[in-house]
């Protein structure tokens, strides 16, 4: 994984994290490569083919895919990232093969990253 650029703040209001991944099927049936966020609260990925957060490789393939981790600001105590540096880690998991990784990430959010304010409704 590369955390190829600085974070930014998308017009969602949540903290926008571009990742690239480098993917290769070895095996001689299709594969699916599945990604998860762990550590880090709020967090999801967004920009896979296909769903959300996996990636059907065909036999032989080899590619490289750039996807985001998205999260909110904290709001709270385990809701959202804190301004700065946050670790977390990326679960994959490869089927059939049943191969599962963690690989240790570090996400960024803007020193001046505050949540949003609510309205007067009480809404963000």
């Amino acid at each position: 994984m590369d955390a190829s650029t600085a974070a930014t703040v998308g017009t969602d209001g949540l903290i926008h994290n571009k990742f690239r991944i480098l993917a290769s099927n070895r095996g001689k049936s299709e594969a699916t490569l599945t990604l998860a966020v762990d550590g880090l609260p709020g967090a999801r990925i967004t920009g896979m083919v296909g769903s959300e957060n996996t990636l059907a490789l065909t036999p032989g393939e080899t590619t490289q895919r750039e996807f985001d981790v998205i999260a909110p600001v904290a709001v709270g105590v385990g809701q959202g990232v804190l301004p700065g540096v946050n670790r977390f880690r990326i679960l994959t998991h490869m089927v059939p093969a049943q191969r599962d990784a963690a690989l240790d990430e570090t996400f960024i959010a803007p020193m001046d990253s505050t949540p949003p304010k609510a309205t007067a409704d009480g809404k963000p």
